[in-house]
């Protein structure tokens, strides 16, 4: 089988390595149709890229974030397209970030990309039941449609390793952002109520070191962004 990975996607970005690494461990051939060019230029460039490889797969899928990429995809592909929702924009946006209203236009334009992104799709990839009962709930989208598929991480990055000798103490690592979902307000929080135990914090990211760092945490390093 041959997937054609399209989009505009950023293929540095863990999400994608995972999945393409993943079909590629899986014996699937994986062609990437992707575009990093800015405004519509990167929808020319798809379908420029997309004429030269388009009798040459058995499914589409669409990357993530592909809530935009979708309209495009849908118009090209004649196979079957599953698209990788990820994480919902309408909810990221109005209610974890909180960048528009609830009631604003803008929010029910993100409300409209979910919405049709998933209506366009043959099939959709998401990481829990919980999320799928979500997009279900608030999206109107049967259930039956999704598939879930847990968040990975890059084994050839991510994998078992001999624990470090000498070390009398437990060691909790966190790298990510400053984006409400990912909590970190919450993890210093734990890292406080743990301060009296054999507890380290490794907190890995510029951003959150800038707005979070805390000289009172003895058990708490923050570190600037790592490869």
């Amino acid at each position: 089988m041959t997937i054609c990975y399209f989009g505009i996607y950023n293929p540095d970005y863990s999400r994608s390595r995972v999945l393409i690494n993943g079909f590629r461990q899986n014996g699937i051939n994986v062609i990437e149709c992707n575009s990093r060019r800015y405004g519509l230029l990167k929808y020319f460039d798809l379908l420029k890229k997309h004429w030269q490889i388009r009798k040459k797969y058995d499914l589409m899928m669409v990357g993530f974030p592909g809530y935009q990429a979708m309209v495009l995809a849908r118009a090209l592909a004649r196979q079957p397209i599953i698209f990788d929702a990820f994480s919902s924009l309408y909810d990221s946006m109005v209610f974890d970030r909180r960048i528009v209203e609830p009631k604003s236009v803008r929010s029910k334009y993100y409300w409209f990309l979910d919405w049709f992104s998933c209506r366009l799709a043959d099939r959709i990839i998401i990481d829990t039941n919980a999320h799928i009962g979500y997009y279900a709930d608030k999206f109107g989208i049967k259930k039956e449609k999704f598939i879930r598929v847990f968040v990975g991480a890059d084994e050839r990055i991510m994998r078992p390793a001999i624990a470090g000798l000498n070390k009398n103490y437990f060691l909790v690592h966190f790298h990510g952002s400053c984006v409400p979902l990912q909590g970190i307000e919450y993890i210093l929080e734990a890292a406080k109520i743990l301060e009296s135990e054999d507890i380290k914090f490794k907190i890995i990211g510029s951003k959150i070191k800038k707005n979070f760092k805390d000289e009172s945490l003895l058990n708490v390093d923050f570190l600037d962004d790592a490869p």
